[in-house]
């Protein structure tokens, strides 16, 4: 099944791989995010243009995952309806229980999370962060290389993501958008490992942790 939805998912271009990397088979991986995005500094600063970079890091991604997200990515993508309804089940099955010392707790049901070592659930979770991703791809277009190749404003591997515009005022945007989505999926972004680079005419102006 895993195999299957990858399949499908990257046929059909769900997933743009030149944007979220992790999780896909196949496809090279952060090497290439992260060559990108020095050569849109080092240009920057040769070209004496304006360029903003964020680093985002989600807070315990794949144990704060909703399985509320997972429900709405497999209908998003029009996953066929006896796939979806294993899945369900799989993950409405899932249960745990503490114990201590003096007592143990009923078992619990599962509604965020996904499983380490499970190979459905990494396929899951790409669907998932393609949603929040998307989100933030409608606001502002990405800045272009000097070749005049136009790269994407925001990218993706596996829950680290990085967005790359013109101007501060885009970041702003794009940050925006995911945040209301992040919100939304009850997630957080964590301000220790976002940060953000600011590049005006060719000269570093700032770089700052974020306050998400």
């Amino acid at each position: 099944m895993a195999r299957r939805m990858t399949s499908y998912m990257t046929d059909n271009n769900y997933v743009d791989t030149s944007v979220q990397k992790g999780g896909i088979q196949g496809f090279s991986g952060c090497i290439e995010h992260t060559s990108i995005i020095s050569q849109l500094i080092q240009e920057a600063k040769v070209n004496k243009k304006d360029l903003t970079v964020v680093w985002l890091d989600l807070a315990n991604a794949y144990g704060t995952f909703p399985h509320m997200l997972i429900r709405q990515s497999l209908d998003h993508y029009h996953i066929p309806d006896h796939f979806k309804k294993v899945i369900r089940s799989y993950l409405s099955g899932i249960e745990l229980r503490f114990t201590t010392n003096t007592f143990t707790t009923t078992w619990q049901k599962l509604l965020k999370g996904i499983v380490t070592g499970c190979t459905i659930s990494v396929i899951l979770f790409v669907m998932g962060m393609n949603m929040i991703i998307k989100s933030g791809e409608r606001e502002t277009r990405g800045p272009k290389t000097s070749t005049d190749i136009r790269q994407p404003p925001n990218r993706g591997f596996m829950d680290d993501l990085t967005i790359t515009t013109d101007t501060h005022v885009q970041a702003r945007w794009v940050l925006k958008a995911l945040e209301e989505t992040v919100t939304w999926a009850r997630m957080s972004f964590k301000p220790k490992k976002s940060r953000a680079l600011i590049i005006r005419k060719g000269k570093r102006a700032h770089q700052v942790e974020l306050k998400v």
